[in-house]
Parts: structure tokens; sequence; C-alpha cells
């Protein structure tokens, strides 16, 4: 009975640690991102959504200063935020973080943000 379960307990964890490691190879990463591709296909579209903006920084606006570093776009970042909030934007994000995010997000609301959430 012992043996039983020392044995099931290793083969729990040695799975474990292989699917750990395979996830870290790129054909496992492959397979990851096509299957999800898959699922979002299948799935369709749950709704159309109406009330979304995308405001990006494209090519022709990095042209338009060719002279300052992305270091100094504070202050343009600053009017582009307040022209949202004034178009009424509920959720601001910036970058791929979702802390990031969550922070703009709750500047767009005018509510201090709490770290504890």
């Amino acid at each position: 009975m012992q043996f039983k379960q020392v044995f099931y307990g290793l083969l729990t964890l040695a799975a474990l640690l292989v699917g750990l490691f395979v996830t870290t190879l790129e054909p496992a990463r492959r397979v990851d991102a096509w299957s999800s591709d898959l699922w979002h296909v299948l799935a369709g579209k749950r709704y159309e959504p109406s009330r979304v903006a995308v405001v990006l920084l494209d090519d022709e606006a990095l042209a338009a200063e060719p002279d300052r570093p992305l270091v100094f776009w504070g202050p343009l970042y600053a009017k582009a935020l307040a022209r949202l909030r004034q178009a009424g934007a509920a959720v601001i994000g910036h970058g791929p973080g979702p802390a990031r995010a969550a922070v703009r997000s709750a500047a767009a609301r005018r509510r201090p943000f709490r770290s504890d959430r």
C-alpha cells in the first residue's frame, strides 16, 4: 500500500516536470499558439464591439517628430490622454503589461489606484 502511494506520487511529480520542461521548447509553443488561434476561429465572434477605439502611435506620428527621442514624448502622451479623457474614455491601456493597463484604467476613472486588488 505504501509503495503504491509513493509510486503514484513520483509519477505525478515526473509528469509535472516533463510537462514544465516540454512547454519551454519551441515546438510546444508553436502547437500552443496554433491551438489557441484555432480555438478562437472555431468559437467565432461573440459580439460586435460598439464603443471601442484603438489609438496607436504609428510611423507617421513618429516621423512628425524625428529629432525627439521617445523618452521625451511624455508631454505628447499627456495631451493624448487628456483628449481621450475629454472624449469620455472609461479605460485607457498602454503597452503590453497588465499592471500598466490597470494603472491607466484607474487614472481614467479618476479613482486612486490601489495595489492590493
